[in-house]
């Protein structure tokens, strides 16, 4: 049962690989955000950003992603 609910569910709101690296292949090559930065992008859109997210969260996680990767700043490696 629930393996058949889980294909129900991703049968209704999952997307194939294809699909769902669109809006990623879209941000990298469009010609559209060759001058923009910073947007948040959901099905090749911009989208609004929840009013619950600040600045200091994303510095956070931009802080966590360098380190996770390894890099001290943006553009150095270590």
């Amino acid at each position: 049962i629930i393996r058949w609910a889980y294909k129900l569910v991703v049968a209704y709101f999952g997307k194939t690989v294809e699909q769902g690296a669109q809006t990623t292949i879209y941000a990298a090559i469009s010609p559209d955000l060759k001058d923009k930065t910073g947007l948040y992008l959901a099905d090749c859109r911009p989208e609004k950003v929840a009013k619950h997210v600040t600045e200091e969260m994303d510095q956070k996680v931009w802080d966590w992603t360098l380190q996770t990767l390894g890099i001290k700043q943006f553009g150095k490696q270590e």
